[in-house]
C-alpha cells in the first residue's frame, strides 16, 4: 500500500475517533472529580486562600484554574454554565493533538503501529475522567514532551536545541 493511501486511511480513522469522542462529550458524567476542580477554583476566586482555607492537596491543580474561572465569568457572566462542556471539548482537542503528533512522528517507522499508538493515547482516560484534570494535563504534557524530544533526536537537532533531560556536569578535581 502506498504511503499516501496509508496516511489517508490513518487520518480518516483518527478523524472518525475524534468525531466519536466529540459526540461522547455530552453524555459523560463524573460523580466526584470534575465538579471538584472548578468548585475549588471558584472558591479561590470568591476569596478563599489556598492552603489556609483548604488543606486538600488537590487544590494545587485548582490554583491553576483560577485565571480560567475569572476569564469564564468575565466572558459569560455565569459561574459554571457550560464550563464543564468546554473543558471536555478542550480535553478532546488536546488528546487528538497528542495523538496526531504521535502518528506524525512515528509513521515513518510503522504506519499501523503509529496509528495504534495514537488511538490508544486518544482513547485512554485515566479514572474515566474525560475532562481537563491534573491527570490529563500532566499526561498530555509529558507525552507531548517525550514525542518532541524523540523527534528532535531522530532529526539530529536535540543537541542544537538543548531539548531533553540530559544534563552534563563536569567534575572538578
Amino acid at each position: 500500500m502506498s504511503d499516501r493511501k496509508e496516511n489517508l486511511i490513518s487520518y480518516s480513522v483518527i478523524t472518525a475517533v475524534t468525531v466519536l469522542m466529540i459526540w461522547r462529550v455530552k453524555y459523560g458524567f463524573i460523580w466526584s472529580d470534575e465538579p471538584y476542580y472548578f468548585a475549588t477554583a471558584y472558591r479561590f476566586v470568591l476569596g478563599d486562600i489556598p492552603v489556609i482555607n483548604d488543606w486538600n492537596t488537590g487544590q494545587v491543580y485548582s490554583i491553576l484554574l483560577i485565571p480560567d474561572m475569572k476569564l469564564w465569568k468575565a466572558m459569560t457572566g455565569t459561574e459554571f454554565t457550560g464550563l464543564f462542556l468546554v473543558s471536555r471539548y478542550l480535553y478532546v482537542g488536546l488528546q487528538t493533538a497528542c495523538g496526531l503528533m504521535f502518528y506524525r512522528v512515528f509513521r515513518k517507522k510503522s504506519c499501523i503501529a503509529a496509528l495504534g499508538g495514537a488511538l490508544v493515547f486518544m482513547l485512554y482516560c485515566r479514572g474515566g475522567i474525560c475532562t481537563i484534570s491534573y491527570y490529563s494535563v500532566g499526561l498530555e504534557a509529558v507525552f507531548a514532551s517525550l514525542i518532541m524530544i524523540y523527534s528532535a533526536h531522530e532529526q539530529g537537532t536535540l543537541e542544537k536545541t538543548k531539548a531533553g533531560s540530559e544534563v552534563k556536569v563536569e567534575a572538578k578535581e
